[in-house]
C-alpha cells in the first residue's frame, strides 16, 4: 500500500453536519434545492421547501413525517419520508411552538442526514437525521428555527 505524501489532499474525508448553522441559510434562495438537481444527498447542501402532509409521533424514540415538496422542473410534487431518529426526538414532540404539525411549511436544511434514498430508488424518497435537524417551520405567517444540537435541554 502506498502511502501518502505529505503535499497530497485527501478527497476521502467525510465531511461532518455543520451544526452551528444559522437560521439566515433559509433566507437565501440558492439553498433551497429540488431532488431533481441533487445527485447525490449525501454531498448536497442546501434545503428543500415543502409542507408536512402526516406526522407519526406515536413511536417511542422516533418522528415520522411525510413530506411534500415542489418540483423545479414541472407540476409534480416530490413525496419525501422524513424520520427523526434518537433520544434528542423527544425535543421536538415536547408541546412548543417548533412542534411539526400537519399542513405546516417547512425548510428542512440537508445538513445532519445520515442516509437518503432518492426517488428513483423508492416511489418515495427518504431523509434519515440520526443525530440531529437543523429546519424552519412556517405556521399561520410566524417562523420557528430549530437547530435541534444547539438546543436547551
Amino acid at each position: 500500500m502506498k502511502r501518502k505524501r505529505d503535499d497530497e489532499v485527501d478527497s476521502t474525508s467525510n465531511k461532518k453536519p455543520r451544526k452551528n448553522i444559522s437560521s439566515d441559510i433559509f433566507d437565501d434562495e440558492s439553498f433551497n434545492n429540488c431532488f431533481c438537481n441533487v445527485s447525490s444527498l449525501a454531498n448536497a447542501f442546501g434545503y428543500f421547501t415543502g409542507q408536512v402532509d402526516m406526522v407519526w409521533s406515536h413511536v417511542p424514540g422516533k418522528l415520522i413525517w411525510n413530506f411534500v415538496a415542489k418540483c423545479c422542473l414541472s407540476d409534480k410534487k416530490h413525496k419525501i419520508s422524513v424520520s427523526l431518529e434518537g433520544d434528542w426526538v423527544q425535543y421536538l414532540k415536547e408541546p412548543r411552538p417548533e412542534v411539526v404539525a400537519i399542513m405546516d411549511v417547512l425548510q428542512l436544511s440537508l445538513d445532519g442526514v445520515s442516509s437518503a434514498c432518492s426517488e428513483s430508488q423508492k416511489t418515495t424518497a427518504k431523509l434519515t437525521y440520526k443525530e440531529g435537524v437543523i429546519l424552519r417551520k412556517v405556521r399561520n405567517g410566524e417562523s420557528h428555527f430549530v437547530n435541534t444540537w444547539q438546543r436547551e435541554l
